[in-house]
């Protein structure tokens, strides 16, 4: 995982120092943002028992990459020049024409353009629940798309379905009890207050103080936790920083469970609610409902707005709701991502509507 991290940072300097190159030139995309990370994968590359790039199947289609396993079809990637919006859906559909036809042993496909890796559905009929995740160099932290596209390296590939069901129910179950820095604080201070009744029984409760005292406990591990791990991060770096941003941010995720996010718009007015999900609904519901949903954005798979509940199933088959917020009975907000994904969504949301605003984890 380290030194796939060590890559990826890479990657993304090169990303920011030539992106003009790699807008125009897929086959730069390929051998220098796209190959590396699969070798780091254990993909081997220049191997034809790995991977065989450039495979024309039977209606004359050609994807990027077919990865294999033990002499076998396991993945297709397909690669796109930086300039490719890889959430759309008319790609997306292309890659899974070649996963129809070569008879995968798999169910999902890779589309990367080098910065954003998208794993998605093969066989999901509704195009709305095809994309599983999307790991984004620009928007997330390096441990993140890290974690995420490690879910189909040479070793993990054949419990790739396993992973991607762990991971959205360890979303879930996040998301189903703990949304701040206070519900962190309530769920340690009930175990001190368990732990004061049995080994101090003549001390008097006051709940209100356990949780004050846990928080601050809690802000004193986490602030020591990210220092050093800033500390790791600024001794292996380059001299030459990248830029400001790029230097504190892995303090930025690290130190995320005991974030909220404050929003501020160019006429002055901020949004900066008790808990993430309310700043996220209100931000939006500023922004305009309307104008949000026409940018089509996808999250874990369902549309960030629809005009229906947003659900999933699970590993039984039943049909399961995601947190969501419903501005009306016909227009339902997708909730069911983590901190650092919602301050990720309005930063895009930011950017692709020119918006102007300023948004900050404080």
């Amino acid at each position: 995982m380290k030194n796939l991290e060590e890559k990826l940072k890479e990657i993304k300097k090169l990303i920011n120092e030539f992106r003009d190159v790699y807008l125009k030139n897929e086959q730069a995309v390929r051998d220098q943002l796209i190959n590396p990370v699969l070798n780091e994968l254990g993909w081997i590359t220049s191997n034809p028992r790995f991977v065989r790039p450039d495979i024309t199947n039977q209606d004359g289609k050609i994807p990027d990459y077919t990865l294999l396993k033990n002499n076998k079809d396991t993945l297709i990637v397909e690669a796109k020049n930086l300039g490719t919006d890889v959430d759309n859906n008319k790609i997306i559909e292309q890659l899974a024409s070649y996963c129809y036809s070569l008879n995968l042993s798999f169910d999902f496909g890779i589309l990367t353009n080098g910065e954003k890796w998208l794993l998605f559905n093969t066989f999901e009929k509704n195009p709305a629940e095809r994309i599983v995740w999307i790991a984004d160099l620009k928007t997330e932290s390096i441990e993140n798309v890290s974690r995420k596209i490690s879910s189909f390296s040479y070793q993990n590939i054949e419990k790739l379905a396993t992973l991607i069901e762990l991971s959205k129910n360890l979303e879930l179950v996040w998301d189903s009890f703990i949304e701040n820095t206070q519900d962190v604080g309530k769920i340690v201070a009930e175990q001190i207050k368990s732990r004061l009744r049995k080994d101090y029984p003549k001390t008097k409760i006051d709940v209100e103080e356990i949780e004050k005292f846990v928080l601050g406990k809690l802000a004193e591990l986490f602030d020591s936790y990210a220092g050093l791990e800033v500390e790791k991060e600024s001794n292996r770096q380059e001299s030459k920083k990248e830029n400001e941003f790029a230097e504190v941010e892995d303090f930025v995720y690290k130190n995320e469970p005991l974030k909220k996010i404050k929003v501020t718009f160019p006429d002055g007015l901020v949004i900066y609610e008790r808990n993430v999900k309310a700043t996220f609904v209100e931000t939006i519901r500023r922004i305009g409902i309307e104008k949000v949903r026409k940018l089509n954005k996808i999250e874990s798979g369902v549309p960030l707005i629809s005009d229906k509940v947003p659900t999933y199933h699970d590993s039984k088959g039943n049909s399961r709701e995601y947190n969501h917020y419903a501005f009306s009975e016909d227009c339902y907000l997708m909730t069911n991502t983590s901190t650092e994904k919602k301050f990720a969504t309005l930063n895009e949301i930011n950017s692709d509507l020119k918006e102007n605003l300023k948004i900050e984890h404080i």
